[in-house]
C-alpha cells in the first residue's frame, strides 16, 4: 500500500487534449477558478481534430435548438444526450462562444461555423482561455496506467514521474489508449468501428464521372436484412459514391456493414417521392411533348447531363434517336436506372481526415447525471470515448461539448 500524504495532489488530471478534454478544463475553471487541473495529451499538438474539421473551418454545433430533435442525429446515445441537451444543447455553446468572442453563422443544411469560416479562432480562443487559468498542457505525454488507491488515483505518464489526482477525466476521443486505461478501471467497451465514411462501388455508371453529383437523391441500402434509407446531395467519385446523405447513412448502418466487410446492395433514387412508375410515365409524356428532340439533348431536369449520356451508351440507346422513337423497353429501361437499379457496395473509402468511430465505454456503466463512472468513483469520461456518436454536420462536437460540459459542473461543484 502506498501513503500519499507527502505528493502534492490536484483536483482533476484530464487525459486527452482534445475538443472534450480542453472544453471541460476551460469551464471547471469558469465556475470554480481554485480548481487545480492538468492536461495530458499523447500528440503534439492539442485540438487536432478541431483544427480539420469541416475542412478545417470547425463545424462546432448544429443549428438545432429542440433537445429531441436534436438527439436524432446520433445513431448510438440518442436517448442520453436527449436528456443531457437539457443541461447544455447548441444554444447554450452559441452563447459561450459569443460571450467569448466568437461570432457563429448557419449554413442552409443547418451546420454552423465560426463567422472568421476558420477553425484557427475555436483553437486561439480555447488556448488562450487554459493559459489565462494557467492549466498546464502536457504535450506527447501518453497515460500508460491509472489507478485508484487510498480514495486517490494515481497517474502514470510516459517517461515521467507518475502523479496524484481527486479525479481523473478520460476524453481521449476513439484512441485505444483511452479504451485500454477505461477497461483497466473496470468497464466494458463496445469494440469501436469507423462510422462516417464513403462507399466504394465499382459500377459502370459511376465511371469516369468523378465530381458529378446529385443535389438531391435518396438512397436505400440493404444490408444485414436491414433497410436504411437516407435523402439529400450525393456525389459521384473516384472509387465509388461520397456525399452528405451517403456520409450519414454510413453513421446509421455502421454496426452492421462492419459485420458484412462493407458488402452491401444500395439504390439510388434520382427523383426521391417518385417511383418507377411515376418516372416511367414522365419519360413517356416528354417524348409526346418533344417528339423531335434527341434522346441525348432530352435530360430529364436535375439528371447530369454526362451521367444520363453514359446510361444512354450502356442501356446502347443511340444519342441521336427522337424521343418520339422511344421503345417502351427503353423507357422502362431508364426509368429503372434513374429509381431502383441496385449498386454493389465492396468496401468504404474514407472520409476527409474527420474519423469518427461508433463504439467505446458502455452508456450503462455511467451516471449521465455527471458523466461518472459507476465502476470507480471520481472517474469521468466525456465525448467520444464514450458509445455515442452522431452523423455529420456539427452533432459530434456538439456531444463533446455538452458531456465535458456536465464533467465540468460536477467536479466543480464536489470542490465547493
Amino acid at each position: 500500500m502506498t501513503n500519499h500524504s507527502h505528493t502534492s495532489c490536484i483536483d482533476l488530471a484530464i487525459i486527452g487534449a482534445g475538443a472534450a478534454g480542453v472544453f471541460t478544463a476551460i469551464i471547471a475553471k469558469e465556475q470554480n477558478p481554485r480548481l487545480s487541473i492538468a492536461l495530458f495529451e499523447a500528440g503534439d499538438q492539442a485540438l487536432s481534430k478541431v483544427r480539420i474539421s469541416g475542412g478545417g473551418r470547425c463545424n462546432v454545433t448544429h443549428h438545432e435548438f429542440n433537445p429531441s430533435l436534436m438527439a436524432k442525429g446520433y445513431p448510438r446515445g440518442k436517448k442520453e444526450l436527449r436528456a443531457l441537451f437539457n443541461t447544455f444543447q447548441p444554444k447554450n455553446m452559441i452563447e459561450w462562444l459569443n460571450k467569448n468572442g466568437v461570432k457563429t453563422i448557419t449554413e442552409e443544411d443547418g451546420r454552423m461555423f465560426p463567422a472568421s469560416q476558420s477553425s484557427q479562432t475555436i483553437i486561439d480562443l480555447f488556448l488562450s482561455r487554459l493559459s489565462s487559468y494557467k492549466v498546464p498542457l502536457h504535450l506527447n505525454t501518453p497515460i500508460k496506467s491509472v489507478f485508484l488507491s487510498h480514495d486517490v488515483y494515481v497517474i502514470h505518464p510516459k517517461d515521467k514521474k507518475p502523479l496524484l489526482a481527486k479525479n481523473v477525466l478520460i476524453a481521449t476521443g476513439g484512441s485505444p489508449a483511452g479504451f485500454k486505461l477505461a477497461k483497466n478501471c473496470g468497464h466494458t467497451i463496445i469494440p469501436p468501428v469507423p462510422s462516417l465514411f464513403t462507399f466504394k462501388i465499382n459500377d459502370p455508371r459511376l465511371q469516369d464521372l468523378p465530381g458529378i453529383s446529385f443535389p438531391n437523391a435518396e438512397i436505400s441500402l440493404k444490408v444485414n436484412q436491414k433497410k436504411y434509407v437516407e435523402t439529400g446531395p450525393v456525389l459521384i467519385t473516384h472509387w465509388g459514391l461520397s456525399g452528405p446523405a451517403l456520409i450519414k447513412l454510413s453513421a446509421w448502418a455502421a454496426r452492421d456493414l462492419a459485420q458484412t466487410s462493407y458488402q452491401a446492395e444500395l439504390r439510388l433514387n434520382l427523383f426521391p417521392g417518385k417511383n418507377e412508375e411515376a418516372i416511367r410515365k414522365s419519360l413517356s409524356e416528354q417524348s409526346l411533348l418533344q417528339p423531335q428532340k434527341n434522346v441525348g439533348n432530352g435530360i430529364p431536369e436535375g439528371i447530369p447531363k454526362r451521367f444520363w449520356l453514359q446510361l444512354l451508351s450502356l442501356l446502347a440507346i443511340p444519342q441521336t434517336k427522337l424521343l418520339s422513337q422511344l421503345s417502351k423497353k427503353n423507357i422502362n429501361q431508364l426509368s429503372a436506372q434513374l429509381c431502383s437499379e441496385p449498386y454493389s457496395v465492396t468496401g468504404r473509402g474514407i472520409f476527409k481526415q474527420e474519423f469518427v468511430t461508433a463504439g467505446g465505454v458502455s452508456l450503462k456503466e455511467v451516471h449521465l447525471k455527471k458523466m461518472e463512472s459507476k465502476k470507480s468513483p471520481h472517474l469521468f469520461f466525456a465525448g467520444e470515448v464514450l458509445d455515442m456518436d452522431g452523423i455529420t454536420g456539427g452533432f459530434n462536437f456538439q456531444s463533446a461539448w455538452t458531456t465535458g460540459y456536465i464533467v465540468a459542473h460536477s467536479i466543480a461543484n464536489k470542490k465547493k
